[in-house]
């Protein structure tokens, strides 16, 4: 099995509570989301997603995650996706750092690699987990009120813990 060819896709994620604040009167309503395909050389397809935040928030934006998709991409071809280490190898070679840009790649390939076995990807990572793991809801900027009103939202939801942006 070996990766044959990557296609980069883009798309926008609106942002399903409408407009998401920020400190600093920042704001998003939706998110520019970075879609992989990894295809292989007997017919299977990977599928992989990259989608920072927003280019004010942290270093990683999706017009460099694209960027770097244009350097990495050439460097995978030719490898088989189920050698996760090689993968990572053949990366770092040509780009340090950008993780959110070898993230779309490393998903795509341990896709392709579960679809090539049969098997979900957290079986070939050693099993499903049997206790859920708690997650945290994000609570954007807004007034007192609207960000009480938000959390007590994401309570009902199930959250127990909340990251206030």
């Amino acid at each position: 099995m070996k990766i044959t060819r990557i296609e980069v896709h883009q798309d926008e994620l609106a942002y399903a509570g409408g407009v998401y604040r920020l400190s600093g009167g920042r704001e998003y309503r939706a998110f520019d989301a970075t879609i992989l395909s990894l295809h292989c050389d007997d017919g299977t397809v990977g599928w992989g997603e990259s989608t920072p935040f927003g280019s004010t928030y942290v270093a990683a934006h999706a017009g460099g995650v694209r960027a770097a998709l244009d350097l990495l991409a050439p460097a995978v071809i030719g490898l088989d996706p189920r050698c996760h280490d090689r993968i990572q190898d053949a990366m770092d070679t040509v780009l340090t750092g950008h993780a959110a840009a070898k993230t779309a790649i490393d998903v795509a390939c341990w896709d392709a690699h579960g679809k090539s076995a049969g098997l979900a990807v957290c079986d070939l990572m050693g099993g499903r987990i049997a206790e859920p793991v708690p997650v945290i809801s994000s609570i954007g900027s807004d007034t007192p009120d609207a960000m009480r009103a938000s959390v007590a939202r994401h309570r009902e939801a199930g959250f127990r813990g909340h990251s206030v942006k």
